[in-house]
């Protein structure tokens, strides 16, 4: 994506006088806008839209002439500037904008949808009184890290405020609305050419009101104002921020950030972050008050059929019933291994049975396969070393619940489901160590929040990278590598367990099984800043390290908010076409809730965020 510079900026004739590097391309040709706006602010209407090929859905944002039918000269140019700098950041605390253009209609930007609202409305519906500290204190490092990045780009936001930070499906903050960022000179500073400059009081600095230059620090006062509101519920529209309104936690950080005079504010949003960070340090060696369970905006669904759902509902308690009364006959794969070389999954029989009978549903030990499911050779170790280092654990055939009986999620109806056959499931995530190997390149070199080290996990990894390093693992090592389904993903996850994490339901434990973020039950805020070195958390029943919390694990699935309400009850492998497929585990970054067994997530094919990693399976032969 191009925009043209301002040297270009001349009218060209015609009915609308469009600037010249516009692309004029009809929006309905690609796009189809389904239902009624999703909000209107004084510089356009942001719509909800479905891209016709794909069925994927977007956010259009409709620019509007502020007088007049028609985009004046000045409007296009603060158009064409917002795209241009929009287009510039890619971030994961950044909305994502992936077209624009012009047609008959006027202009228009399509973005990546966010349906969750904004901190604003989260503020007003959850929390009118104001925040937890600990809340506000990882919307504060979320916005900082967006800043951040705006930032090193030479690039000022100058209207950060609570609405224009809209919120993802596991309501972490972006930054939008670009309408009036600007980029600085060689000394980072911004000048406003208008002689009315706009703002949104009382977020906007002193310096900004007076319409006087403006460097990062600016964005660092709006920044002050925001969390200011998170932390009261409201801002006073007096300009007059009265601290004794705050908890006692925040009162430094925020007086330092809503100084008048630029000079006397933290002259970076590096410096910003680490007093954010020392705060969280705090916050998590001491308590604070407990937050509601879950602060997320309610995800709209589509209601899955009434008599679907009792009989899938059905289905479930005779399974639960079924393995219960089943005779606990298992065989224990021997843990010796042979001389030589250890087998390798490919070096053994293929002694699988055709079908399986539903396993037990708690297995004692990761290398017990039960005898009703497809068997393996009891010669076969329970643990796999592969050329590059890689180990693997020996997954058994079996019957579990997958999803939740939570109400608001898009893992329901909660169901049975069989994996047919055994597995070899990666002990750890995807290594720095072995990516490197494999791929040649390191994608989160020069990153922001990463660790670096051969045992760290690899993040940055897209979709179509995993896809790539399966690929290429296959023809290296011999054997058959891919991305496990959402299914043998979970079920792996739980480890013959009906709980809500592997280790039992109450997160206060998931400190000793998970790298995470945002706030534990107990109140208490993560303080993680990086993927980590895997296997340094206890492993589930399984063997498996790291399946909470970390890095995203990339799914083979295409993801589908109702799948599971008309999905196969046997090896199912998501549906046959989608926009996004489909990540599991929780990340470093993401709240507890988010690390359970059945929570789902999702994201572009060729998106790559500081928490999305990978792990592989082996197939049996």
């Amino acid at each position: 994506m191009s925009a043209p510079g301002d040297d270009e900026l001349t009218q060209r004739p015609g009915d609308h006088h469009w600037l010249p590097g516009i692309p004029q391309e009809p929006l309905n040709a690609r796009y189809e806008i389904v239902g009624e706006p999703l909000g209107k602010g004084g510089c356009g209407v942001v719509y909800r839209a479905r891209k016709k090929q794909l069925q994927q859905w977007v956010a259009i944002k409709r620019v509007i002439p502020r007088d007049g039918e028609k985009l004046t000269l000045t409007e296009q140019q603060q158009f064409v500037r917002e795209v241009a700098l929009m287009a510039s950041i890619t971030h994961p605390h950044v909305v994502r904008v992936e077209a624009w253009g012009c047609d008959s209609d006027g202009l228009y930007i399509v973005m990546e949808l966010l349906e969750q609202g904004t901190l604003s409305d989260l503020v007003r519906n959850n929390h009118p009184q104001g925040m937890p500290t600990a809340e506000v204190l990882r919307y504060a490092r979320q916005i900082c890290l967006g800043l951040q990045a705006l930032h090193q780009k030479g690039i000022l936001h100058r209207d950060l405020k609570p609405s224009n930070l809209l919120l993802d499906s596991l309501a972490n903050a972006k930054l939008a609305d670009f309408g009036l960022a600007r980029e600085t000179d060689g000394d980072g500073v911004a000048h406003d050419s208008s002689s009315n400059p706009i703002f949104s009081p009382p977020y906007a600095s002193p310096e900004q009101i007076a319409g006087q230059p403006l460097d990062v620090r600016t964005d660092i006062f709006s920044l002050g104002a925001t969390l200011y509101h998170l932390a009261c519920g409201s801002v006073p529209s007096s300009r007059l921020y009265d601290l004794d309104e705050v908890a006692v936690e925040l009162r430094d950080l925020l007086g330092g950030l809503l100084q008048k005079i630029p000079e006397r504010r933290p002259a970076t949003v590096d410096a910003v972050l680490e007093q954010i960070d020392e705060l969280i340090k705090r916050q998590s060696a001491g308590s604070v008050s407990r937050p509601a369970e879950d602060v997320r905006p309610a995800r709209t669904r589509w209601p899955a059929s009434g008599l679907l759902t009792v009989a899938l509902a059905c289905i479930a308690v005779c399974a639960l019933l079924l393995v219960q009364l089943l005779p606990e006959r298992n065989t224990a794969i021997e843990q010796a291994e042979p001389a030589g070389n250890p087998a390798s999954p490919d070096d053994t029989p293929e002694t699988a049975a055709a079908a399986a009978a539903p396993a037990p549903a708690t297995i004692d030990a990761p290398a017990t396969v039960p005898t009703d499911a497809p068997q393996t050779p009891t010669e076969t170790p329970a643990e796999w070393t592969n050329s590059l280092g890689m180990k693997f654990r020996l997954i058994p055939a079996g019957t579990f619940l997958m999803g939740t009986r939570q109400p608001s999620s898009d893992a329901r109806p909660q169901h049975a489901v069989t994996i047919s056959k055994p597995f070899w499931l990666a002990a750890h995530e995807v290594t720095q160590g072995v990516w490197q190997e494999v791929m040649g390149i390191a994608p989160w070199q020069g990153q922001a929040s990463v660790m670096e080290g051969p045992d760290v996990a690899a993040t940055y990894v897209s979709w179509e990278d995993a896809v790539e390093f399966c690929q290429r693992l296959s023809l290296r090592d011999g054997k058959r590598y891919r991305l496990p389904t959402e299914a043998e993903w979970e079920y792996a996850c739980r480890a013959g367990t009906t709980t809500e994490y592997s280790f039992g339901d109450e997160d206060h434990q998931l400190e000793n099984y998970a790298w995470w973020g945002g706030l534990k039950g107990d109140g208490n805020c993560g303080t993680e800043q990086y993927a980590h070195r895997v296997g340094q958390k206890q492993a589930n029943p399984f063997g498996l390290f790291d399946m909470h919390g970390n890095a995203w694990e990339w799914c083979q699935d295409w993801y589908d908010d109702s799948y599971y309400s008309a999905a196969p009850v046997t090896d199912p492998q998501g549906p046959a076409t989608g926009s996004a497929r489909t990540l599991r585990g929780g990340a470093w970054e993401t709240a507890p809730v988010s690390q359970r067994s059945c929570f789902r997530y999702s994201n572009s094919l060729d998106a790559r965020t500081q928490t999305t990693g990978c792990r592989v399976l082996i197939e049996y032969p």
